[in-house]
């Protein structure tokens, strides 16, 4: 562990736990083999159409890039022409006809949330086109919830102030690092002068919540560089940070084999540089959940006090639960006891909507205990507390022992009214959550 560091998680804990890794397998969650088929799917969709007092989220994945980082996790498409972003537009209008056939268009969306990938490489006659499509689709209305990431390196003022006006209230921008050593080992380029007059921009254009997201885990990072980056980003005040860590993962993303894997950070060294941002970000932050962090007055703040902080794949949020939809490449959508994917890459996706099919890879349906049991766990990590614990203890005898073992090991105290997640545990549990990521119990994010 590096010199000089503060962190207070036992050496001895870290190590029992060195082999967990982090990130979730969801190529290992929605296998194909998983038997979840059209007819299954169409009828979830069915089901959640009759359930009209249901909310509803919309998620849009964007997976265009004008270059690749090294340390992208995603399926990503590097293209610098408009024909194939309009050629996935065409298709993604015809994936929500196949959707809404089903579901219906009457229904208000409460989140609509746009992913990639770099949404906003889109240029303004495809975003404008985008929102006509899915306006076309769902209701939207002064109540929705219209939120995206965005590549601060592909912002305008022009386009932020086209974005405002399309109604989007909430941006998030990848930052990852700011050390320019780190910069360079991962082939990503972001000024702090740069990302200044993004915030700058994006607060003229009237943008009401302004987040950012820091990677820790990658290779050159340093304790004290990435203190030098949690000071830069106080000093911007964006409304939320969360915490993303890095796992090379160099067998399923080819492009991550360019970073030395003796660069990248052990998950000794990781925990000490998260306790860097714990410490760095808590003066003036509140810590939600496991891994993000906001302002005391911002909505993530206030739900965790009031213990109704939630979390799904669109990450913490202050509103009630939803069935979750998901169009375009790699989507996940996620609603009453289906969990499913779509294809990873534009070949099968375009083939499956063109034959009017809807374009998954696979799923997993939930029983009745295992979707107590999810629930059980999303309480524990939004509110660090969960009074009826029985669900997680009613699995098989492995995942009781598991737990129970969490306890032994100091992660949580269990007592006769409760368990809570310590200290500790609130350090070690999302990488033990991502080593049990092909378990249906786990389908967080």
């Amino acid at each position: 562990m590096p010199a000089g560091s503060s962190l207070d998680v036992p050496s001895a804990l870290i190590s029992q736990y060195s082999h967990i890794g982090s990130g979730k397998d969801n190529d290992v969650l929605f296998r194909p083999e998983n038997g979840i088929s059209q007819n299954d799917y169409r009828d979830a969709l069915s089901v959640s159409d009759d359930a009209t007092d249901t909310p509803r989220s919309l998620y849009v994945h964007l997976p265009f890039c004008p270059v690749r980082c090294l340390n992208c996790d995603n399926n990503t498409v590097i293209t610098h022409d408009t024909e194939p972003v309009d050629r996935y537009l065409d298709t993604l209008e015809q994936e929500l006809d196949l959707l809404t056939d089903t579901t219906g268009t009457a229904r208000q969306l409460q989140q609509l949330h746009l992913g990639g990938g770099s949404p906003n490489y889109l240029n303004d006659r495809q975003l404008v086109r985008l929102m006509a499509i899915v306006d076309e689709h769902f209701c939207i209305d002064e109540d929705t919830e219209l939120s995206m990431d965005a590549n601060p390196r592909r912002c305008s003022p022009s386009q932020l102030a086209l974005l405002r006006n399309l109604g989007f209230e909430r941006v998030f921008f990848g930052i990852r690092e700011l050390d320019p050593q780190v910069q360079l080992a991962i082939g990503r380029t972001t000024s702090l002068d740069m990302v200044r007059d993004v915030f700058e921009t994006a607060r003229e254009a009237g943008f009401r919540t302004i987040g950012v997201d820091v990677m820790y885990g990658l290779p050159c990072q340093t304790e004290d560089g990435l203190k030098r980056t949690v000071d830069n980003l106080l000093a911007l005040s964006p409304d939320r940070i969360a915490c993303v860590a890095f796992t090379r993962k160099a067998t399923e993303r080819v492009h991550q084999a360019a970073i030395d894997r003796c660069a990248v950070p052990s998950l000794a060294d990781k925990l000490v540089l998260f306790n860097a941002l714990v410490q760095g970000l808590t003066a003036d932050y509140h810590w939600i959940g496991l891994d993000n962090f906001a302002k005391p007055d911002d909505e993530l703040a206030i739900a965790q006090a009031e213990h109704r902080l939630n979390r799904s794949w669109l990450g913490y949020s202050h509103l009630p639960p939803t069935d979750l939809f998901g169009v375009g490449t790699n989507a996940i959508s996620d609603f009453k006891d289906l969990c499913v994917q779509n294809h990873l890459t534009l070949d099968p996706w375009h083939q499956s909507v063109g034959l009017g099919a809807f374009p998954i890879r696979g799923g997993i349906r939930l029983s009745t205990q295992q979707k107590l049991q999810r629930d059980a766990i999303r309480e524990l990590v939004c509110n660090m507390e969960l009074e009826d614990y029985s669900p997680l203890m009613a699995c098989d005898e492995s995942d009781e022992a598991t737990w129970t073992g969490y306890a032994e090991d100091g992660l949580l105290s269990i007592t006769s009214e409760s368990m809570r997640l310590t200290h500790e545990g609130r350090y070690l549990l999302p990488h033990l959550l991502a080593s049990r990521a092909a378990s249906p119990l786990h389908t967080l994010t």
